[in-house]
């Protein structure tokens, strides 16, 4: 679904991804990981189409530099960390908005696109603040609209930065488990950046480790999270251990313990 091929891109000038391949197959969730200035969401941003970049990029077997930016969002849906919304937007319209690229140019939307949102938001459990505007929802409830756009958009490729961020835990579980369903029962392709790793080692199929620009890691869960690549990359100590379920738990481990 998506090809990466030593992928390079500056932010403002500065050097920020350096030579970098990453793939992501139909069905598979692929997670980014890294410190704070790795290059998480300019990777993101490269894949989208909204940063230059030198290196080869393709979605679907078509190189994003060919495509038109509607084409482009029929192919990606994003889930930045700081989405532009429109002021007023009620919740309801600002997901109407992931229907976009699948309504022509002098059309409006129909009653299959109506349908569509209001799955998105009874799954999302935003059905009863539809008509609510988007300035007046806790921004736990704006995250999720704004992840129900993405999911409305019903693009192949989903691109998830730090989608669960302004959520609490229980809503955090609910999103990441509604991404795996689409993405098992669809086919979607997700590649996300993500600071909690354990986390992504429940969720994601493989691990992409990022650091200074360059893949430094990549791989499952075992084979990336380890407490002396984490601690080279990360500059943390950490305990991994493995839970009952066979995930991989993360936890930062007090250098100076009292007593």
């Amino acid at each position: 679904m998506l090809s990466c091929h030593q992928v390079s891109a500056r932010y403002n000038g500065t050097p920020v991804l350096d030579t970098v391949d990453i793939e992501v197959d139909p069905g598979e969730w692929v997670a980014v990981i890294g410190p704070n200035g790795a290059g998480k969401t300019t990777m993101l941003r490269v894949v989208s189409g909204a940063l230059t970049f030198s290196g080869e990029v393709t979605i679907g077997g078509s190189s994003i530099a060919a495509l038109p930016p509607r084409d482009l969002a029929g192919l990606v849906a994003v889930v930045p960390q700081a989405p532009v919304i429109p002021a007023g937007i009620t919740v309801f319209d600002y997901v109407l908005l992931g229907r976009t690229p699948h309504i022509g140019y002098w059309s409006m939307e129909g009653r299959s696109d109506l349908r569509e949102v209001g799955a998105v938001l009874e799954r999302l459990e935003l059905s009863h603040l539809a008509d609510r505007p988007m300035d007046r929802v806790s921004g736990g409830e704006r995250q999720r609209a704004v992840l129900g756009r993405a999911l409305a958009q019903d693009a192949g490729l989903l691109l998830l930065d730090e989608p669960t961020s302004a959520l609490d835990l229980g809503h955090q579980q609910q999103v990441l488990e509604l991404v795996d369903s689409l993405r098992r029962d669809r086919g979607h392709a997700v590649l996300s950046a993500v600071h909690d790793l354990t986390l992504a080692a429940q969720f994601a199929d493989r691990l992409v480790l990022l650091a200074d620009g360059k893949v430094r890691a990549t791989g499952t869960a075992e084979e990336v999270l380890k407490p002396d690549i984490l601690a080279r990359y990360y500059g943390a100590d950490v305990t991994v251990v493995v839970d009952a379920d066979g995930n991989q738990v993360v936890a930062p481990r007090r250098r100076n313990p009292v007593g």
